[in-house]
């Protein structure tokens, strides 16, 4: 796996001579474990640069050949003279010719049949991938904001271009497909057509084939989500208890066939952003209940102490961050009872 990351340039300086490079963020070997190794392979754990994306889906349509990305072509003077030439340069060969072939068909299929559709263009065979990735905050990964992409190369048979579409913080939809994949269409369309590069396959002579929009149905209860899939023609599967939808496959927005089958995942509803759930905090003392609710960025106000026997706003109660949480202390019943001694009975 790791032989592949480095020679692929992962965690590399591109080299393309110009000044800030940047190589990447890659975990030493030693460092990685069954579970870092399948963050990375997902896209987690890892950081790369645009530059070596675009370099590694440029080895797999050069057969399998690493280049060392270059921006200026050739100089010349200011008469037109041609002062100085820039051939490729070839890096190493990073996988077989064979193996690239299989990748390169692999990813056609992503564009013709799978989450890509949405960068077809007629006339034209593509290959392409999506990519739907959560941003960084403080150290951590964040649901709420993604960098939604696409990238590929074409046209498969004769490869010309390559090319990769980020989108930061895409509001609404956000995956890939959906985001990313039709301005990959627009611009390899303008570039292709620049190039004067034809199209090499001829529209065949049937109706296409309808294909429905997967509506999206997470935080839903299971009902509303298949009264929703139903509308469109679509089967489910159920997975999982809960009162609520919390994933789905295909993701929403994906284009697909009539009666595809989307898979639903029920749990518990997930607080909106910059929500947080009020926990039970019955029978917990002042510190408990204090350390909690720090931990959930929540505010206390006691009132009285002991242990807690009533709170304000109620367990299970969606609240913002920050919030007031009004919980009563009460001491417990043996304290008020008092601890019983030993006494002296009457005439003893």
């Amino acid at each position: 796996f790791y032989h592949y990351i480095d020679s692929f340039g992962f965690g590399k300086v591109p080299g393309l001579g110009l000044p800030g490079e940047e190589q990447g963020i890659v975990m030493p070997v030693t460092s990685v474990g069954p579970v870092e190794q399948a963050n990375i392979s997902f896209g987690q754990g890892i950081a790369v640069t645009p530059m070596q994306m675009i370099s590694m889906v440029g080895a797999v349509a050069n057969h399998g050949v690493l280049l060392r990305p270059q921006i200026v072509r050739e100089m010349r003077d200011s008469d037109g003279n041609l002062v100085r030439s820039f051939s490729p340069e070839e890096v190493r060969q990073v996988v077989s010719q064979e193996t690239a072939h299989q990748l390169a068909t692999l990813l056609e299929g992503v564009v013709s049949d799978g989450t890509g559709r949405n960068a077809q263009i007629p006339g034209y065979r593509l290959a392409g991938k999506t990519g739907t990735a959560q941003k960084i905050e403080e150290g951590r990964y964040v649901s709420n904001k993604h960098v939604a992409s696409f990238i590929g190369f074409g046209p498969v048979d004769n490869p010309r271009l390559a090319c990769l579409v980020l989108v930061d913080e895409p509001q609404g939809a956000y995956y890939g497909g959906v985001v990313a994949a039709p301005v990959f269409k627009r611009v390899m369309e303008d570039s292709l057509r620049y190039l004067g590069i034809a199209p090499t396959v001829l529209p065949e002579e049937k109706e296409p084939e309808p294909v429905v929009e997967v509506p999206g149905v997470i935080n839903l209860p299971l009902a509303d989500a298949r009264k929703m899939l139903e509308g469109k023609g679509l089967a489910y599967k159920v997975e999982g208890e809960g009162s609520v939808v919390v994933d789905q496959t295909p993701p929403p927005g994906t284009m697909v066939a009539p009666s595809t089958q989307v898979v639903l995942v029920q749990g518990q509803p997930r607080p909106a952003p910059g929500m947080v759930t009020v926990p039970n905090l019955e029978g917990q003392t002042i510190l408990q209940v204090a350390q909690t609710l720090a931990e959930m960025d929540l505010v206390l106000k006691p009132v009285g102490t002991g242990l807690a026997v009533r709170q304000d706003p109620p367990p299970r109660s969606q609240v913002p961050t920050g919030s007031l949480v009004v919980v009563e202390f009460e001491p417990p019943q043996s304290d008020k009872l008092g601890t019983s001694s030993p006494e002296t009975v009457p005439g003893n």
